[in-house]
């Protein structure tokens, strides 16, 4: 019976608790206190903008303005584009590779290979084989997250020790367990991603957040350079917010099965001591 309560707590899955009410606190005050500093030290500096001013120039430029909403909306639909088609088949990748150790040998070094490759150096490829338009933005965004997403997807399930057997029950706690990495993935490749967008349309756009950073560089307006940093910064914590609300969720589902499973295996294993 104490084989079978040890063998039950092994199983449970790994979910971080919620951080305590005065840790969230102390989070958001340093939040606020950084923004505070810069505030005061930015007032007499010539070449630096403080908060108050371009958090307003962005939500006027967004809201009312429109001057934004274009630059802002372009960049949004790249990085989501990004998501679909390179994060999440990276991640479907790294759980086909990960699964099997043959397949790690045969396909690892493929794409380590790849993968080594900086994408901004493919930036001029990029633009010869699909041109300027939305298809390269799509295509760099979408490379530069399949990567992030595929080497931590499959180096946190090499990670973890896999009780390989056929039995339905341990085959189900392993994709349960499964689940957390899915969130990491996509959260280490939507900054990288973010990155690429922005030097993509750097590179070659007439539209995105990249266009204003470098219209501002050139004609050193730092306030819109800031504005426009914000603009991408608030995209990064939308998408970063959706993940985290994701990320409770499934791993209140996913706990709530593995309750299940194992109330099922205790009464299993009761059935079998009588």
């Amino acid at each position: 019976m104490e084989q079978v309560t040890n063998n039950l707590t092994e199983a449970s899955l790994p979910v971080n608790p919620p951080p305590p009410v005065r840790d969230r606190i102390f989070g958001v005050a340093i939040v606020c206190l950084g923004l505070l500093l810069w505030e005061i030290i930015a007032r007499p500096v010539r070449f630096a903008s403080p908060p108050s001013e371009f958090l307003t120039l962005l939500f006027q430029s967004l809201l009312f303005g429109g001057e934004m909403r274009a630059h802002f909306w372009a960049t949004l639909q790249r990085f989501m584009i990004g998501m679909l088609l390179g994060a999440v088949p990276g991640i479907l990748v790294g759980r086909a590779i990960s699964r099997s150790e043959s397949r790690g040998h045969r396909w690892g070094p493929l794409m380590t290979a790849l993968g080594l490759i900086p994408v901004f150096g493919l930036l001029p490829a990029f633009v010869i084989w699909f041109g300027i338009g939305e298809l390269n933005k799509s295509i760099v965004a979408s490379w530069a997250m399949f990567f992030p997403a595929f080497f931590s997807t499959s180096t946190a399930l090499r990670s973890q020790s896999y009780r390989r057997n056929n039995r339905d029950r341990e085959s189900s706690r392993e994709r349960l367990r499964d689940s957390p990495c899915t969130f990491v993935a996509l959260k280490q490749s939507s900054i990288v991603g973010m990155l690429a967008v922005l030097g993509a349309e750097l590179w070659a756009a007439r539209v995105g957040i990249g266009v204003v950073v470098a219209a501002a560089g050139t004609k050193f307006d730092v306030p819109k350079f800031h504005v426009a940093m914000a603009a991408a910064t608030l995209i990064m914590y939308l998408s970063w917010l959706a993940l985290s609300v994701a990320e409770a969720r499934a791993n209140r589902r996913c706990l709530q099965k593995l309750r299940d499973l194992e109330a099922e295996t205790r009464n299993d294993a009761l059935d079998g001591l009588r």
